[in-house]
């Protein structure tokens, strides 16, 4: 009889054969890039409220999804 598959690998970030990124890894990589988290709150700002945040409202908005972890 087989045991339990172990699918943690897919919480690690990397393919545990290859180490090549998984999704997760992917994911996460874009995420840490500096220029992801003003352009995603620029664009949940500007379908939200129709008009592009100013720099100051976006470098504020980006702050507080990064430090939400991108949770919306």
């Amino acid at each position: 009889m087989l045991g339990r598959l172990n699918y943690s690998f897919l919480n690690s970030g990397t393919d545990p054969i290859s180490g090549i990124p998984n999704e997760r890894g992917v994911i996460e990589a874009v995420l840490a890039h500096p220029a992801c988290a003003p352009w995603v709150a620029g664009r949940i700002w500007r379908f939200l409220v129709g008009v592009e945040p100013s720099a100051a409202r976006r470098a504020s908005l980006a702050r507080t999804l990064r430090a939400s972890g991108f949770r919306v």
